[in-house]
């Protein structure tokens, strides 16, 4: 969208917040994507097998972590990250 030679025709005054996700970005093209759109995105991760959303960034994360992660587990969400060859639970970090 923002490759658009009009995109500077549009305005996106409204536009408070988004939710960024569905293929791999670098922090650099994150920074560039809000700014260029003037709103506070919210990076995030899914799967269509999960009814889309698993994570997302809050409004307060800093940009650092907004830039460069795919946030928090929602709410009322059930999730493990394990261990690929045994299952177990793996600790946080």
């Amino acid at each position: 969208m923002i490759s658009r030679t009009d995109f500077d025709q549009y305005d996106l005054r409204a536009l408070r917040t988004g939710i960024i996700g569905g293929g791999t970005y670098t922090p650099e093209q994150f920074v560039q994507f809000e700014r260029k759109f003037g709103m506070t995105l919210l990076s995030s991760l899914g799967q269509t097998e999960c009814s889309a959303g698993l994570t997302v960034c809050h409004m307060d994360d800093p940009l650092e972590i907004r830039s460069t992660t795919v946030g928090h587990f929602m709410d009322h969400v059930e999730y493990k990250i394990a261990d690929l060859h045994t299952g177990e639970s793996l600790p946080v970090d």
